[in-house]
């Protein structure tokens, strides 16, 4: 069956529309708890990165001894190189760690924008974007979308399956909180 791609988009433009959050206070309340999320992040993030530098700095230490021990006399050339073959491994998987970490937290960074972006306009980025981007978008947000004859059916990926949840839902907000949490 051949369909009209602007039915298509048309439908699909609709469905974006409704990710929206447009009800101020829960939008304000997702991007406080965003925020708290991501300091949680860098707190983890920063103390992780801190301990890995320190360890490669006192390995470089080490081998600023060890050539000092060689220079003296005291070590030989072969227990020199011996013992430096050891701590420059684990210094280059240092190196390696720390790099991930920089991958990791740029994939973060880049994920939370988008979630961001798209809480509050997913439809207008949409309509914005490339061809590329669109099928980035439409693959980020849904874990299942066809047509079923002209209509489209889709099911939202989590976490935006919560997000389209929360802009529906204006009733479970005055509700009694049956997982109560004392400071």
């Amino acid at each position: 069956m051949w369909v009209r791609e602007d039915k298509v988009i048309e439908q699909l433009e609709s469905v974006l529309k409704s990710l929206k959050i447009n009800d101020s206070e829960i939008l304000q309340k997702t991007m406080e708890y965003l925020t708290i999320v991501n300091s949680g992040k860098k707190h983890e993030f920063n103390r992780e990165v801190a301990a890995l530098k320190e360890e490669h700095t006192k390995i470089q230490t080490k081998l600023d001894t060890m050539i000092d021990l060689l220079a003296d006399g005291i070590l030989t050339k072969d227990e020199f190189l011996r013992k430096k073959a050891q701590v420059k491994e684990r210094q280059y998987e240092l190196t390696k760690l720390l790099a991930s970490y920089d991958k990791v937290d740029d994939k973060f960074s880049k994920k939370l924008a988008s979630f961001i972006n798209i809480a509050t306009n997913a439809h207008e980025t949409f309509k914005s974007s490339t061809i590329d981007e669109k099928r980035e978008l439409l693959n980020l947000l849904f874990s299942n979308l066809f047509l079923n004859g002209s209509k489209l059916e889709y099911t939202w990926a989590f976490p935006f399956s919560e997000l389209a949840k929360l802009t529906n839902c204006t009733t479970w907000r005055t509700g009694w909180d049956s997982n109560p949490r004392y400071a």
